[in-house]
């Protein structure tokens, strides 16, 4: 897409009267057709401009492969085919992403969560197969002071242009172990299904209920921030069982609910949802949240806004080379890259 329009473009860059020229060759009157006409010296072509234009025509050429060369690239497709910034479509998806990161140590058997936005800047990560396994090695080199036996479990849920949120991403899939190929598909990434695309004129219709599908005989693990109230969760399609952890007696207490079945989500704690259905299973959450007024999150504008914005950018850019700096050394020397505060 963005080849083409730039090609589009091109005209504006030619001298302004270039129409008029054009125009007036097509529509000319021809005068004193008896006249010898002038013949113009023929210009030998040097072999600097057939090189110019080698390189033009194979610049060409590989822009017009690119987005469709996903074929060969397999390690790169996804839900969406075709490598990062190169797929012409690329603009016309939109991403609704919940990601949990569970780190697990072998040598004890304790699990570990952390926040999904630690060591990254943003979450663009999630869409891709070979930037999760990056990030899973990028946790792993900065754990290497509290754990030397670990595996990295990536869960993420998504939506696609307004389709429930599903798992994007095989949850019981060792990172750390994967084998990933440019030229062969993603082992453990999840097909999209299309089978409930029926649903999204009520998705947006009921934009304050959040809806998600979980695979045939896997598990949600879902924890509700306090801020939220009045959270219940609706089956609509499948069975499930709610498990909660009984805090009194130490113990899982299991409640299967079928379809239309409703049931009270505590806020402030973590719950697991199974499918046992031999189908997907399709769930909502519905919740009221309050606005938070608390002073701490109340912004306040500059009086001079493009200061503000200079400044902001200025960070932005030193951030940028920051980060450069620390790949490099870490390339060059073997160095851990540092942490450094996310641009909000």
């Amino acid at each position: 897409m963005f080849p083409y329009v730039c090609l589009a473009t091109l005209p504006l860059f030619c001298k302004e009267d270039w129409p008029r020229k054009v125009f007036s060759k097509q529509f000319c009157d021809k005068i004193n057709k008896g006249e010898p006409k002038f013949k113009a010296p023929v210009k030998k072509v040097t072999l600097k401009q057939k090189f110019v234009v080698l390189l033009l025509l194979s610049h060409m050429g590989i822009q017009l492969f690119l987005p469709y060369s996903h074929f060969i690239t397999k390690g790169f497709n996804n839900w969406t085919n075709g490598i990062y910034g190169y797929s012409w479509d690329m603009m016309v998806h939109s991403w609704e992403t919940l990601v949990v990161v569970k780190i697990v140590d072998n040598n004890s058997g304790e699990q570990h969560f952390i926040n999904n936005d630690l060591w990254t800047n943003n979450e663009r990560w999630s869409k891709h197969a070979d930037m999760c396994l990056q990030y899973a090695h990028c946790i792993e080199n900065n754990l290497k002071g509290y754990f030397d036996n670990i595996s990295v479990y990536i869960d993420i849920w998504s939506s696609l242009n307004k389709r429930f949120q599903q798992r994007m991403y095989d949850p019981n899939y060792d990172l750390l172990r994967a084998r990933w190929s440019v030229f062969q598909p993603v082992e453990w990434l999840l097909p999209v299904l299309t089978k409930y695309n029926g649903f999204r004129k009520k998705l947006l219709e009921i934009g304050r209920y959040v809806r998600s599908w979980n695979n045939q005989s896997m598990f949600l693990d879902n924890y509700i921030d306090e801020d939220l109230s009045n959270v219940s969760l609706t089956v609509l399609e499948g069975a499930v069982v709610y498990e909660m952890e009984n805090y009194l007696t130490m113990q899982s207490v299991g409640v299967k609910l079928l379809q239309g079945d409703s049931i009270d989500v505590p806020e402030n704690h973590q719950h697991r949802v199974h499918t046992v259905s031999p189908t997907p299973s399709c769930y909502m959450y519905t919740f009221s949240k309050s606005p938070d007024l608390n002073e701490e999150n109340v912004k306040m504008y500059s009086a001079l806004p493009i200061f503000e914005d200079f400044f902001v950018r200025l960070e932005a850019m030193v951030t940028m080379f920051g980060l450069i700096k620390n790949a490099t050394f870490s390339l060059l020397f073997g160095n851990t890259i540092y942490v450094r505060p996310r641009i909000q």
